[in-house]
């Protein structure tokens, strides 16, 4: 399993989930308050896929679909905290968030690409047999 390139990658995405989650501000203001819980369950269900996605090295395609998912979620967090912190105006104090979110989707998109370069030599190696 960590002998592939892309589970190197699919942990470096999981640090940057884990960082995010730790750095992840606690309370944002009293508009938002009730917003912030909801950005860590998602970070938290982001990170339990790629965690499952890791060990799903036998399957692929299943691989592939996992991290797009992850990827998409990570995407709309970004969207969706970026949109709060603009409106609050405090983008300098959650610099560390708007840096890791981009990275771990960045990491997802080339473990995919390792996967996919897998995948297609497996079925080359097919078609000879």
């Amino acid at each position: 399993m960590i002998q592939r390139i892309q589970s190197v990658y699919i942990i470096i995405a999981m640090v940057l989930m884990v960082s995010l989650f730790l750095l992840f501000p606690i309370q944002i203001s009293t508009k938002f308050s009730e917003v912030v819980p909801l950005f860590r369950y998602l970070n938290l269900i982001g990170f339990v896929m790629v965690l499952i996605s890791l060990f799903l090295y036998k399957r692929r395609p299943l691989q592939i679909q996992l991290n797009r998912i992850v990827g998409l979620l990570l995407l709309v967090e970004l969207l969706f905290f970026g949109f709060i912190m603009i409106s609050q105006e405090a983008i300098d104090a959650t610099f560390g968030v708007l840096l890791c979110i981009p990275l771990a989707i960045y990491f997802l998109i080339i473990a995919n690409r390792s996967i996919k370069k897998d995948e297609d030599l497996v079925r080359s190696v097919d078609r000879l047999r």
